[in-house]
């Protein structure tokens, strides 16, 4: 077995290693804040750790 990550957005099991969603096309991709460093979901528009608004 291949280790699975699923979608945020429609909660598809996708291959670890992918970009994008099987099934909806979602990035699967954390968002990395460059104001602490900390990752976060793909889709966040502000860092969950410090509140800085994500590029």
């Amino acid at each position: 077995d291949t280790e699975q990550i699923s979608c945020d957005v429609c909660g598809t099991d996708n291959e670890a290693d992918a970009n994008f969603c099987i099934d909806c096309g979602a990035s699967l991709q954390q968002t990395f804040c460059e104001a602490c460093g900390e990752d976060n979901m793909p889709h966040a528009k502000f860092c969950a750790h410090c509140g800085e608004k994500l590029v």
